[in-house]
């Protein structure tokens, strides 16, 4: 039987919004002072990180996308074997296939996209590239063996077929995975490197509090998160984990406290409500764990989906992807674009 930490622990990735977004919510503040601060070193740079988060936003939507419905795919062939290295023998009573990689297509779309998009990254774009080599095949492999079982097969053949696909099928699972690190790990840091100019120019933007404050949100969450990431219950530092809690809390209390004062603005953000509601779903599974961890009741000896069982590493981090995707979803155009024209008409 798999462990949830191996292929199950993958964290989403938070997207940024791209030049022309950015460009967007700088300019409608004031289109004519736009025009006059255009060729300033500020704003060269704020093209630049534009053009960057613009081109990782693809690369981005992969690792969200196809990397983990690979990795999806992989633990739903996986879980009901006794061994996964021995693979089928023909004596399981319900076998099933891996799951397809339905953003397959998607991805390789997007890293075409990205490709093709200044700047030039070489050492991404040759990960990128390495990528969508062990992606094909990946999706290649999945569609032959989901078709194999969905058709159940291998009652005709006595498991024949099932025991020949496996070890070319846990290949490309193994070649995809090698391939997604690097990958992954180079997106992420330049993607984090990005966020933190991004995030430094909207906290001297005063229009832009909630913006802020949401996204202030997200990267605590990123922090105690990291701090979670645990095979057993022992590994957990507690205290280490109870200051990133803390941290989390405020941040959360911070953001509804901004959002309470400010309903108008709020209002103008597509699906605010969501990341809030989800920011405070993900600050209780992380109490939880701490909890478990107080009071010692490992979770280790307890059966059951683990993303659903209290106190969980694997819940706090499905509660973060989630808390992510509700991030990557917000569009504050509306509430910028009323600004702006609020300001054109001298309205406070």
């Amino acid at each position: 039987m798999r462990t949830w930490t191996v292929w199950g622990g993958l964290l989403l990735v938070v997207g940024l919004p791209g030049c022309g977004k950015i460009a967007e919510k700088l300019a409608e503040k004031a289109a004519q002072e736009a025009q006059k601060q255009a060729a300033t070193p500020e704003n060269q740079e704020v093209d630049k990180d534009g053009q960057l988060a613009d081109k990782l936003s693809h690369y981005i939507s992969c690792l969200n996308g196809a990397s983990r419905n690979v990795f999806d795919s992989r633990n739903t062939y996986t879980e009901w074997m006794k061994d996964e290295k021995v693979g089928p023998t023909g004596k399981e009573s319900h076998p099933y296939g891996p799951s397809l990689i339905h953003q397959g297509e998607y991805c390789i779309k997007d890293l075409d996209e990205a490709k093709k998009k200044p700047p030039a990254l070489a050492e991404i774009d040759g990960a990128a590239q390495a990528y969508r080599t062990a992606l094909e095949k990946v999706i290649a492999e999945v569609k032959t063996a989901n078709g194999y079982y969905t058709q159940e097969d291998y009652k005709d053949d006595k498991f024949a077929k099932a025991k020949q696909l496996h070890p070319t099928l846990m290949a490309s699972f193994d070649a995809f995975k090698a391939a997604n690190e690097p990958f992954e790990t180079k997106v992420v840091a330049l993607n984090e490197e990005v966020g933190k100019r991004q995030l430094a120019l909207i906290a001297k933007d005063p229009d832009r509090g909630l913006e802020f404050r949401a996204r202030t949100v997200v990267n605590v969450a990123k922090v105690l998160v990291k701090s979670a990431e645990i095979k057993a219950l022992a590994e957990l530092d507690l205290p280490k984990y109870e200051v990133n809690l803390e941290a989390f809390s405020k941040a959360v209390a911070d953001l509804d406290d901004y959002a309470t004062k400010h309903p108008t603005e709020v209002s103008e953000v597509t699906l605010f409500s969501q990341l809030m509601s989800e920011s405070k779903e993900l600050l209780k599974a992380a109490k939880e764990l701490a909890r478990r961890k107080r009071d010692n009741k490992d979770f280790a000896t307890e059966s059951g989906s683990p993303q659903h069982m209290d106190g969980h590493p694997a819940q706090v981090i499905y509660e973060f992807n989630e808390l992510v995707n509700r991030s990557n979803g917000l569009n504050y155009t509306s509430l910028y674009r009323k600004q702006a024209e609020a300001k054109a008409k001298g309205t406070p």
